[in-house]
């Protein structure tokens, strides 16, 4: 299963959209070095999915398709939100071919986070998508705000109402929110700090698991990976999308520190400590 999350990130004037995911998937075997988050040809945006992958992976290559396939998707010509009605569209062309004698099989048990940057409303968009088996359908709903009146955040996954009260009891921590109401409405990187955390702390019987991965998504409409020192920077590994570079390659991404979020500029799989 999956533990990912999606929030507005504000650095002074600036904003960003955060993407979050562990790497495990699990069904009779784990596989620890799997891609959980993609960014979509047009570059402003990028999606996450939680659920079964049989359904998800196409699902979502199909979503990807549909971008890189039609000019206007590409060129971002079609803004964010026009996109979220055109991926579902999408998603429910796909999902109406779905056959099976096994009706547990006949409805898809995924999900997805989708966001990006809105040229047409100049703001951040998140929204979560499910498949409802009663409209039989696939359904997107907005992602407006969190708690206290702070900015949009949303997890996804099996482990999502465990990370929501795991964010809560972080924000109480920080002085942040003070009998449910915010004394600050901007989120830093504390959605990273619960799924980092919540990684740290799981094994290999559990549904979640593997590195961190991280996305971006800039106000200057490019989305990019970070790749991530894991489980910390001592240990020098970067993981890049849930995979471990290799030891001869290197990366044109920034790599990230999951505990002082500095992130720079490294060649190669290992660095000195």
């Amino acid at each position: 299963m999956t533990i990912c999350a999606a929030w507005v990130r504000k650095i002074g004037k600036c904003e960003e959209l955060m993407f979050v995911s562990d790497s495990r998937l699990s069904g009779g075997r784990n596989l620890d070095y799997s891609p959980k988050i993609i960014t979509l040809a047009r570059s402003d945006c990028a999606i996450a999915f939680a659920g079964e992958t049989d359904m998800a992976y196409p699902l979502m290559h199909q979503i990807s398709l549909a971008i890189s396939s039609y000019n206007r998707a590409k060129t971002r010509a079609m803004d964010i939100r026009e996109l979220k009605t055109h991926s579902i569209k999408v998603l429910n062309s796909m999902a109406s071919s779905i056959f099976s004698d096994i009706p547990e099989m006949k409805d898809p048990d995924v999900s997805f986070l989708l966001g990006g940057y809105s040229w047409i409303n100049k703001c951040f968009d998140i929204w979560g998508i499910r498949y409802a088996k009663k409209e039989k359908r696939f359904i997107a709903r907005h992602v407006n705000g969190w708690v206290g009146g702070m900015d949009p955040v949303i997890f996804g996954g099996d482990k999502a109402k465990e990370a929501s009260k795991n964010l809560v009891k972080l924000m109480q921590e920080k002085g942040t929110l003070i009998n449910n109401k915010a004394t600050n409405s901007a989120f830093d990187m504390e959605p990273l700090e619960v799924v980092r955390d919540m990684l740290r702390s799981s094994n290999k019987n559990d549904s979640i698991g593997g590195a961190l991965q991280v996305v971006k998504v800039y106000q200057h409409m490019n989305a990019l990976p970070l790749g991530v020192f894991w489980p910390d920077r001592h240990s020098g590994s970067i993981y890049l999308q849930g995979r471990p570079l290799l030891g001869y390659e290197s990366t044109d991404f920034w790599v990230i520190d999951p505990d002082t979020f500095h992130s720079e500029k490294v060649n190669g799989k290992s660095v000195e400590v």
